[in-house]
């Protein structure tokens, strides 16, 4: 510690470690930073330990004064539970981590509110509803960076990432009707307010000549054991189905577990097809047939890596991430005919 005239002890600076570990002010800041890339590892190990022994901690609010710059990435992310959810954050948060940034997870989809009040280097959300796209434009207009997922914006004034999943769930729905006419549906949705997702289940079933039993839609709420509950229901019937359509991965394994838990096998007793191409999916024993896009964890966190970085400033853009059919366990193999 340094001490002022008068005697009293001066807490560090960057000055001060750059002096004491013989490099630049910039260097000590980059390594503090996480930018190591162009510093040695040697170097980067004597600054820290001339940062630790002085008990120097840079200040945030300092450097984004200085800078203008946060360090700060904000994932408004609606329902923390759902893999696909914990995928994007897992993806972001790796990417970014390398280059001196940082994930802050908003769990409850209020961004409107929160961009009003925090400053970040970029704000992914993950849902906007109708009324709030005058909200999301305003922002784009005060120059608030911004990647949006959404499958029908345009990109005026930040990135949307489209991966339209209808055409997607009718890929999951040819695939159960090759083999069943007892499909059944998991669905979030409230009170008959139905996502596009199930009309995407409805239509494919009309189309196939197919009616819709009472009791083979279920919905689920947003929250822990809703779906597994939903499930329940679906396979409860006194005629079962012999397919289960969920419209999102979470749902699916939820599906899955509830037949386990009646002693069912899948796929041999019911055959189960999620949404979203979510890594806990393929990971779960059995792994979980969906459809969803091949590369948009990998797309998603390095144009966040590169936008929030400022690496990249061409123009903002709609990105395009089709869905596509991924048949595994709890849907191959089964060998049944239609039922």
């Amino acid at each position: 510690m340094e001490h002022d005239e008068v005697g009293m002890i001066r807490p560090p600076t960057v000055k001060t470690v750059a002096e004491e570990a013989g490099v630049s002010t910039a260097t000590v800041s980059n390594v503090l930073a996480g930018r190591t890339g162009r510093v040695s590892e040697a170097t980067s190990v004597r600054v820290r330990a001339v940062a630790e022994r002085l008990g120097y901690h840079p200040s945030p609010t300092a450097q984004a004064v200085r800078t203008g710059r946060t360090r700060l990435v904000l994932l408004s992310m609606t329902m923390l539970i759902d893999p696909w959810v914990q995928d994007v954050a897992d993806a972001v948060s790796r990417r970014i981590r390398p280059d001196g940034l940082h994930a802050l997870v908003l769990p409850d989809g209020d961004w409107s509110r929160v961009l009003d009040q925090q400053a970040a280097d970029l704000a992914f959300i993950d849902h906007v509803r109708p009324a709030e796209v005058p909200r999301l434009d305003a922002l784009a207009r005060r120059g608030v960076p911004m990647v949006v997922f959404h499958e029908d914006l345009e990109a005026r004034g930040y990135d949307v990432i489209s991966s339209p999943a209808v055409a997607g769930c009718v890929l999951a729905m040819r695939h159960l009707l090759a083999s069943h006419t007892r499909i059944a549906c998991l669905t979030a949705g409230k009170g008959g307010d139905r996502s596009p997702r199930y009309r995407a289940y409805e239509e494919t079933m009309r189309e196939a000549g197919l009616s819709i039993p009472d009791g083979y839609v279920a919905e689920f709420a947003l929250g822990p054991g809703s779906a597994t509950t939903a499930a329940y229901a679906l396979l409860t019937q006194p005629e079962p189905p012999t397919a289960i359509f969920a419209t999102t991965d979470f749902a699916a394994m939820a599906a899955i577990r509830a037949a386990q838990r009646l002693h069912l096998s899948v796929p041999e007793d019911v055959a189960v097809i999620g949404a979203g191409n979510t890594l806990q999916a393929a990971e779960m024993a059995p792994s979980v047939s969906t459809v969803g896009p091949a590369d948009l964890f990998t797309g998603l966190s390095d144009l966040i890596r590169a936008r929030a970085l400022g690496e990249d400033t061409s123009p903002h853009r709609v990105h395009h991430h089709p869905w596509q059919l991924f048949a595994r366990e709890s849907t191959v193999g089964t060998g049944n005919s239609p039922t």
